[in-house]
């Protein structure tokens, strides 16, 4: 018998069974991947505790599993796992306690598929890691590049001009851990024009930059084509941040309370890697007071760093993060009222992301832990809570 969390989130599924695999002759890590258990225990999700009665003496592997096609064998794409770090002997380690993970996928780049006729799309799964592209079906064209990545899914985009016609290409994608030769065959598709959007609507938050995105790749700015006016119509100082992957423009500039911000972008001002250009565009956007914002110190007890600290929703969305190398008092400023959860992720390898595991390696994920109770933020208060982290 024994427990079963969930390592990442606060709360586990419906659907975990615990299974539990003899070791004999015949036994491999494998066996998880192609047959069922001889010993299943559902997981009581109210209570988080399992139960698997009339085991004969002896050696075992044990894992929990959180399963989408509910078949007792593992899909590492698609299911959650938990495991121990050694073979359990029963009688003796009659209670196991296991937290079930979503493996950590290696990256890997799906075919392209032509989007326009300058435009291809790369599908990806695992964690994004860099990686270049060139195309080497003809050593004679000429052609530069720009890739970007799209907003709500997992792909990425590659960009080429030319002035040269093809029939396909052929696209080497590499970097130090893999390479790849992929094809596509090109047929005649249209080209967009170009179309230039804020991500903020009205309101502009006091730790937020206003930015501004393109559905074709920014190249240049040109900073003496644009002004940020206030509401008295003095002009604001700024720096221009360009994020290529995103594809935006961060308008850095500091702001006051209750304020209004006329930007002005006159035609030119931005240019794609087409030379497309802007037509005059403007934005009004507004700042509230401090008030209307909360503010959370965490004071941290035992720390050990680095760390990532998230105040996340509910449905264990982050809404506000900060990465910590040192300094146990967290500051979170000016952030919206609201009920939170305090997620702490230790950063072992300091890349500063969360790390899963791996079940054939035997390698846990990083340890998150949550405060216990849930932290309600209230507009013009400022929460002090101290948090032991255990």
């Amino acid at each position: 018998k024994g427990t079963v969390m969930d390592a990442f989130n606060r709360k586990i599924s419906e659907n975990i069974n615990v299974l539990l695999y003899e070791v004999d002759s015949l036994f491999t890590d494998s066996i998880i991947y192609r047959e069922k258990p001889k010993h299943v225990g559902k997981v009581i999700d109210s209570t988080n505790q399992f139960l698997i009665q009339n085991i004969k003496e002896g050696k075992y592997l044990i894992i929990a599993l959180e399963e989408e096609n509910k078949d007792y064998t593992f899909q590492s794409k698609v299911d959650k796992i938990g495991f121990t770090e050694r073979l359990i002997q029963l009688p003796e380690d009659s209670i196991v306690d296991l937290s079930v993970f979503k493996e950590k996928l290696p990256f890997k780049i799906a075919k392209p598929k032509q989007k326009t006729n300058r435009s291809f799309s790369f599908g990806y799964e695992g964690g994004y890691e860099p990686f270049s592209v060139k195309i080497i079906n003809t050593d004679s064209l000429k052609y530069s590049s720009r890739i970007t990545r799209e907003k709500k899914s997992d792909s990425l985009i590659y960009w080429v001009k030319t002035d040269q016609k093809l029939d396909s290409i052929v696209f080497n994608v590499f970097n130090e851990n893999f390479s790849d030769t992929l094809q596509v065959n090109l047929r005649n598709k249209e080209n967009d024009s170009l179309v230039i959007k804020s991500e903020q609507n009205n309101i502009l938050k006091f730790n937020e930059n206003f930015i501004i995105g393109a559905n074709l790749p920014f190249e240049k700015i040109d900073k003496n084509k644009i002004t940020i006016l206030d509401k008295d119509s003095l002009n604001i100082d700024f720096k221009v941040k360009l994020d290529s992957i995103k594809n935006q423009y961060n308008f850095i500039f500091e702001k006051d309370e209750e304020q209004e911000y006329g930007i002005g972008l006159l035609p030119g001002a931005l240019t794609d890697f087409y030379d497309n250009e802007n037509d005059s565009l403007f934005y009004k956007i507004k700042t509230r007071t401090y008030n209307d914002y909360g503010n959370l110190r965490l004071n941290l007890i035992n720390a050990k760093f680095p760390l990532i600290v998230e105040l996340v929703n509910a449905n264990g969305e982050a809404k506000y993060k900060l990465y910590k190398t040192n300094n146990s008092t967290i500051d979170f400023s000016n952030i919206d009222s609201g009920k939170y959860y305090i997620r702490i992720i230790f950063d072992e390898n300091k890349n500063q992301k969360y790390d899963s595991g791996n079940f054939l390696f035997r390698t846990n994920p990083e340890k998150v832990i949550y405060y216990p109770d849930e932290i309600d933020v209230r507009s013009g208060w400022d929460l002090v809570q101290e948090f032991i982290l255990k």
